[in-house]
């Protein structure tokens, strides 16, 4: 019989982990961008605000197109063609994961980047899942982070534990997720810790 995994605190970014990590790579995008150097630097800040304003698994970010990108509807998105069981989705995006995408859109263009994906290596070729891991496996330790639970998975887990903790909708858990069930997306409840401690005001 196959055990119920269970997701724990270690496995994910509380938010000010993750707004740690996105600052120390930040930090190194801005100096690259002024000095023109570091290019990958650049790329990784883009790579890393992604995963948390996504929730997109590894090789769905690595698999991701420009084309597959909808930044001028009124409502912004972008298409999973092939997530996890082959499913394909819409992923909505917030007004600042759009302007992060048409600013990287925008370096690509200058930079004379290759057209066919989104994010690319040094070397102007598509990244491997491994070579994308060990990108943000670098700025994890960077920024003094736990890179022996955490990975791009914990990226995602991070971004719809605070996307529950904000709206409170399961349902759009489940939707931006990609998730076969509720139940799935329900194993991220017990994470919202802000909202259990409400518990100890029903009976003051």
């Amino acid at each position: 019989m196959r055990q119920e995994w269970t997701l724990t605190p270690e496995r994910f970014l509380s938010k000010e982990e993750a707004q740690h990590l996105r600052k120390t790579v930040q930090n190194a995008k801005d100096l690259a961008l002024l000095r023109g150097t570091h290019r990958h630097h650049v790329k990784d800040y883009f790579m890393i605000a992604v995963f948390l304003e996504t929730g997109l698994r590894l090789f769905e970010l690595q698999a991701l197109r420009p084309e597959d990108l909808f930044l001028k509807r009124l409502q912004p998105s972008l298409i999973v063609r092939r997530g996890k069981g082959g499913k394909q989705r819409v992923v909505h995006l917030t007004g600042h994961c759009k302007a992060l995408l048409l600013e990287l859109l925008e370096l690509k263009k200058q930079w004379g980047e290759r057209e066919d994906y989104l994010f690319v290596s040094q070397q102007n070729e598509q990244y491997t899942c491994r070579g994308i891991q060990k990108r943000v496996v670098r700025w994890l330790t960077a920024a003094g982070l736990k890179t022996d639970t955490i990975s791009t998975h914990g990226l995602r887990h991070s971004y719809l534990t605070e996307l529950l903790r904000k709206t409170k909708n399961l349902n759009l858990v489940k939707h931006q997720a990609g998730h076969s069930s509720l139940s799935v997306s329900s194993r991220y409840l017990h994470l919202v810790a802000d909202d259990l401690q409400q518990l100890d005001s029903l009976y003051r």
